[in-house]
Order: C-alpha cells, then sequence, then structure tokens
C-alpha cells in the first residue's frame, strides 16, 4: 500500500526538525543542592538568619524527603520573621542567561508574605555583595501553594545565593509558623508542579498537572 502523497511533507518536515534539533527543548535543571530537604542531612545546605526550623513532612508525602517547619524570630527590625539562605554559592554567567528561574512552595495560616530571591555579587565566590534581585512572591496559603517567576540577571553579577524570607504583613505581631519545601533556581522554568523524587527506586510522586510560566 503506498503512502498517500499528503503525508510526505509533513513527515519531510518532521524529519528536519529532528535532524536539526536532536536534543529538543531545554529541559529544567535545578542549580541548587538540597533542594527538596531530602535523605537524612535534609536541612543541609540552607541556614538560618531569623527564626528556627525542623525538618517537617513533604509537601507530597514523600517517606524518603522532608520540609522545612519553621518558627518565627525576632528580626533586626524588632519584628517577626523567618529568614534562610541557601549555603551554596552558584556562578551564572549574565551574558548567556540574563534571566534565570526561581520557584519554591509554602504554607502557613498566618498573615505574612513570603518571598524568594536573590542576592547578588560581583564575583565568583559570593565575596563581594552588590545587591539583590527582584522578588517571586506570595501571600497566606492554608494548603501547599506554589510561586514561580524570572529574575533578570544583570552585569556585573557573577555569583548568587538564594534568600527565602516569611515576614508580617502588620508590624507588631505575634510569631508565627511557616513551611517551605521545593525550592527551585534555574536557567528554563519547571514543567511540573512538582519534580521526581525517589523511594526504593520507584517515584514518590510525579504530578500530572503541566504547569508553566
Amino acid at each position: 500500500m503506498s503512502m498517500p502523497r499528503t503525508a510526505i511533507p509533513g513527515i519531510l518536515a518532521l524529519l528536519v526538525i529532528l535532524l536539526c534539533c536532536p536534543g529538543g527543548p531545554a529541559r529544567a535543571q535545578n542549580l541548587l543542592t538540597n533542594p527538596d530537604f531530602d535523605g537524612p542531612g535534609g536541612l543541609d545546605s540552607w541556614g538560618v538568619q531569623t527564626g528556627s526550623m525542623v525538618l517537617g513532612a513533604d509537601s507530597g508525602s514523600c517517606a524518603t524527603s522532608g520540609a522545612i517547619d519553621a518558627t518565627s524570630g525576632l528580626s533586626g527590625g524588632g519584628d517577626q520573621g523567618f529568614w534562610i539562605t541557601s549555603l551554596q554559592c552558584i556562578v551564572v554567567d549574565p551574558v548567556t542567561t540574563p534571566v534565570m528561574q526561581l520557584a519554591g512552595m509554602y504554607k502557613t495560616t498566618d498573615s505574612v508574605y513570603n518571598r524568594i530571591y536573590l542576592q547578588l555579587f560581583s564575583d565568583t565566590s559570593c565575596s563581594t555583595p552588590t545587591g539583590y534581585s527582584s522578588f517571586v512572591f506570595g501571600g497566606p496559603a492554608a494548603a501547599w501553594n506554589r510561586i514561580a517567576g524570572a529574575v533578570a540577571i544583570d552585569s556585573p553579577t557573577t555569583s548568587v545565593r538564594v534568600f527565602v524570607e516569611t515576614f508580617l504583613q502588620t508590624s507588631g505581631g505575634p510569631a508565627f509558623t511557616v513551611q517551605w519545601d521545593r525550592f527551585y533556581f534555574g536557567v528554563v522554568p519547571e514543567i511540573f508542579l512538582d519534580d521526581f523524587e525517589f523511594e526504593s527506586a520507584s517515584s514518590c510522586h510525579w504530578s500530572n498537572v503541566v504547569g508553566g510560566i
């Protein structure tokens, strides 16, 4: 049986695409170390600046992973806050990647704001700070809520650290609790709302909802 003539142009176009672009679209790659709080060293690579944190239950109920269970503390301004930083210094290139992606998940019922951002450095060892990036921002959420967005990487930035903050909507408010999980920092947005985590060599969970930015 001969192939219909109308199918030939479409097949030829597909072959051209496959030959020219064998790798397909770029896949999300998380540049952060321990963004999901996995394993026995679940809180490794993250340091507390304000407040306190312990390892709590994973946002996706994965038995081999965890999340941050945090309690606020008094900030330098005298208000309750929770503030952590990644201990990892990540080298970036504002010429090849002038825009990068930040994301995270949190849960809290208190009247707070939540944000993720970058501290910017002009050297490759995070020793010479030059300022901060724009924020990826969110308000209270009784259920796990994902926030994600793009941040500009301007010259002369050559390295960054990820900062995470939760702070009161109204000054003078009481102490609060918040949970954080699944941080992401990379060149392209994540394709799925949650990533792969493994338990006994099988996938713990895999989101079936595609979420772009």
